[in-house]
């Protein structure tokens, strides 16, 4: 009986010394308990060189915060940073442009060192981050090309860009539009035609869920100025001027000018062929007009030109806007005209057949010198023949300026041929003060 008292008392006091030794324990763990684990992080912030993340408050009265980068997912061969106690957020810098980043927030409960984080770090979740590109470089964008209402350009590719902003502006960057795209080329669409643009693009990366894109600074951006659209038809085109006078055909052209374009294209034809005759360039720095002086440009023959705008791109190709409509053209009847004088009254004048035209137009006009530059002429009459009877009372002393004017059928529409500005004449004739008739061309 007494031994199994002395064996009770045994096992009653092993009970009490394991519950005493459970307490201590129980009491020292729970005086170093474990911080939580931090959640939330996400990145707010980025530039070429550093990230910025934040998280939510880790609860507890002494919570030290450390934090790591690497650039694998593993978080192989990162290093620790202190941060201090209770933060909840962190920027990393010294970072390499347009890469992505990994991040962990740890906390403990002690402070260990500000170089190395404790073996009892409670660390997050890896966060994925993102740093932005470097700027695209003013000299790699090029103007590739345009329609009436678009612009295509394209800039040397930037490492590690996801996608790139490009706002295309006038006056008013607020008044842009930014299109988006994922190469380093763009084509803008729905711009104002005759309009000259002016682009910045931004480089820009995101992770890889696409939660977070990294843009650089609002100033870090590649510009380009000067950008047009392609030119509208050309219109207005006509024929100001066709020397009589010359074997060498010898006109001068105008139309109204492109604010945009950077010259002009024309062709000339007989004005029922379809072969081309000659044709030539004009930069804009000779203004929207040509002069054209060619052997094929004859005295008795209608023609038709047209001209279109183009703009050259940075490749120097040119870019053709749409052809303007054909004007019709020729020169009065040229040297070939006769004048005659009959009786007091009457002036016979004749020529030689102008090809293509559909009848002419006579003008007269008179002076008492000679001096045609200052000749006022009148219209005196039509005629489909090559001849024509000019009825007026002749002076003595006077000279007498003439004008045959051919004209020309355009669609069911008759057109006169090109009245030439005062000075020009197909023929003249002097009726001396003894009577004498004098005419030359």
């Amino acid at each position: 009986m007494k031994k199994l008292c002395k064996g009770a008392k045994v096992l009653q006091f092993a009970l009490a010394l394991f519950l005493a030794v459970t307490l201590v324990f129980a009491f020292g763990n729970s005086a170093k308990a474990a911080t939580a684990k931090p959640a939330g992080l996400k990145q707010t912030d980025a530039s070429t060189s550093g990230i910025t993340v934040t998280w939510d408050t880790v609860l507890g009265s002494k919570c030290y915060m450390y934090s790591r980068i690497s650039n694998n997912p593993q978080m192989q061969g990162c290093s620790d940073k202190w941060l201090g106690s209770n933060s909840t957020s962190c920027s990393i810098r010294g970072l390499n442009a347009g890469r992505t980043w990994y991040v962990q927030i740890g906390t403990c409960s002690d402070y260990h060192s500000y170089e190395e984080a404790p073996a009892d770090t409670v660390w997050s979740d890896v966060l994925e981050v993102v740093t932005a590109p470097e700027e695209v470089e003013n000299s790699t964008i090029k103007y590739d090309s345009a329609t009436e209402t678009s612009i295509t350009i394209s800039w040397g590719a930037i490492e590690g860009a996801t996608s790139y902003n490009v706002l295309f502006y006038t006056d008013n960057e607020n008044d842009g539009m930014t299109v988006t795209t994922g190469t380093n080329s763009v084509t803008a669409s729905e711009l104002k035609k005759n309009t000259e643009y002016n682009v910045k693009i931004y480089s820009k990366r995101s992770n890889s869920n696409g939660s977070y894109i990294a843009e650089g600074e609002s100033y870090e951006y590649g510009y380009r100025s000067g950008l047009p659209t392609l030119p509208t038809v050309v219109t207005g085109v006509d024929c100001d001027y066709f020397d009589t006078s010359v074997k060498t055909g010898s006109a001068r052209f105008s139309w109204d000018k492109n604010e945009v374009a950077n010259g002009y294209e024309y062709e000339i034809y007989k004005y029922d062929g379809k072969k081309v005759l000659t044709k030539g360039f004009i930069d804009k720095y000779s203004y929207n007009s040509a002069s054209v002086k060619n052997s094929k440009l004859k005295s008795r023959q209608v023609y038709k030109i047209r001209v279109r705008a183009y703009v050259n791109t940075s490749n120097n190709d040119k870019v053709y806007g749409k052809w303007s409509s054909y004007d019709y053209f020729c020169r009065m009847a040229g040297t070939d005209v006769s004048l005659k004088k009959s009786g007091s009254n009457k002036i016979k004048t004749s020529w030689k057949k102008v090809t293509g035209a559909t009848g002419y137009t006579i003008y007269l006009g008179t002076t008492s010198s000679y001096s045609s530059s200052n000749v006022k002429y009148k219209k005196i009459g039509t005629t489909k023949k090559t001849s024509y009877d000019i009825k007026t009372k002749l002076k003595k002393n006077k000279y007498y300026y003439v004008r045959v004017i051919p004209n020309y059928k355009k669609g069911k529409t008759t057109y006169s041929g090109t009245v030439n500005s005062t000075g020009s004449y197909s023929a003249y004739a002097w009726y001396s003060k003894y009577g004498n008739w004098y005419y030359y061309n």
